[in-house]
């Protein structure tokens, strides 16, 4: 349920939820639409894809950087041409989910406390 959400909070929303349909690969799990930013859990399920490859360098599509680009582009085009004052965070923070207990914590802290600092779940202990 969207509650509470202005115009440019509702088209986020949605292009959320839109992201599937355009990254086919990616499902969503966790998410809350912030004023300026989100917090959210995006599963990347890609066929024939076997080990994650960190520093690689190659093309830049299908990947995290190239679905946030995209998700936080088409936002920012509809605030532009609805005449909408908006602006995104400039950067992304991102980590790899590797355990049930991290990905319980992530979807614990998008739920309850979205307002506090990320660090609350990230210490050593918590992971």
């Amino acid at each position: 349920m969207v509650v509470g959400l202005t115009t440019i909070g509702k088209i986020a929303h949605q292009n959320w939820i839109d992201i599937p349909n355009h990254f086919p690969f990616i499902t969503l799990d966790e998410f809350i639409i912030m004023p300026d930013h989100i917090h959210g859990i995006l599963c990347f399920k890609k066929i024939g894809y076997r080990e994650r490859n960190p520093n690689i360098f190659g093309p830049q599509s299908q990947n995290l950087a190239s679905v946030m680009r995209s998700y936080k582009g088409a936002t920012k085009r509809y605030a532009i041409v609805h005449n909408i004052e908006f602006a995104w965070q400039p950067r992304y923070y991102d980590d790899v989910i590797t355990s049930p207990k991290k990905l319980n914590n992530f979807r614990k802290y998008i739920r309850n406390n979205p307002a506090s600092g990320l660090s609350k779940i990230l210490n050593k202990e918590a992971l």
